[in-house]
């Protein structure tokens, strides 16, 4: 699976205190909100912005309290599921949500 996302950025995925680099891609889910109805039913009617992860990262899959950490953001790991792409690579894709940063200032 590595080699479909040879050229990605890399990221590090943290499970239960374990770090492991993967590589994909993260993105914003549009505010369309046909398209979005089903992800946030799914996840209680999630508030935030959702974010999508494309990947080689085949450890997020059924991973509890799993967090991934890509250019200073870290995003939490609501869903993880590997998928068939094309000429039968496999790939990940997950849903996620982003961590608010901790200012000090306990707001």
């Amino acid at each position: 699976m590595r080699n479909v996302f040879l050229r990605a950025q890399q990221m590090t995925a943290e499970i239960s205190g374990e770090k492991v680099v993967c590589r994909g891609v993260v993105h914003r889910l549009k505010e369309d909100k046909t398209a979005l109805q089903a992800e946030t039913e799914t996840f209680g009617g999630a508030m935030k912005p959702l974010y999508v992860y494309f990947g080689d990262g085949k450890v997020l899959c059924g991973a509890e309290n799993a967090r991934l950490t890509v250019g200073g953001e870290t995003f939490r790991v609501l869903y993880a599921e590997e998928k068939s792409g094309l000429c039968g690579a496999h790939y990940v894709r997950a849903v996620l949500e982003k961590e608010e940063k901790d200012d000090g200032n306990g707001a």
